[in-house]
């Protein structure tokens, strides 16, 4: 599985990083996610949860914050080009910029 480098120099894998980010969101919120995953994925993640034992705070924080990361990248690099879209594209997303969103979510 690909590794992907959180900023306090350790390695996580994408599953791991997914298992603390659902243990983050709760039960209900979770099982939202997961209902859109497939049985082995849903397996998977399953079992990297029930192995995580006292994720830290900060360990915590910086899966939240790599993934907002990504999603915000994700969000900017998707934006509508072309004219008659930008509206609809305002309302579900807003008109924040990528930086200043980027600027909230680091707080």
């Amino acid at each position: 599985m690909s590794e992907l480098t959180i900023n306090n120099g350790s390695n996580n894998s994408y599953l791991e990083q997914a298992a603390i980010l659902l243990l983050c969101l709760g039960e209900e919120a979770a099982a939202t996610v997961m209902q859109k995953l497939s049985r082995e994925e849903v397996v998977r993640l399953s079992e990297n949860m029930a192995r995580l034992s006292g994720v830290k705070t900060s360990m915590a924080k910086k899966v939240i914050n790599n993934f907002l990361m990504s999603s915000a990248s994700r969000a900017a690099s998707t934006a509508p080009r072309v004219p008659c879209c930008k509206g609809s594209y305002n309302k579900a997303l807003g008109t924040e910029t990528r930086q200043q969103r980027d600027q909230r979510h680091l707080r």
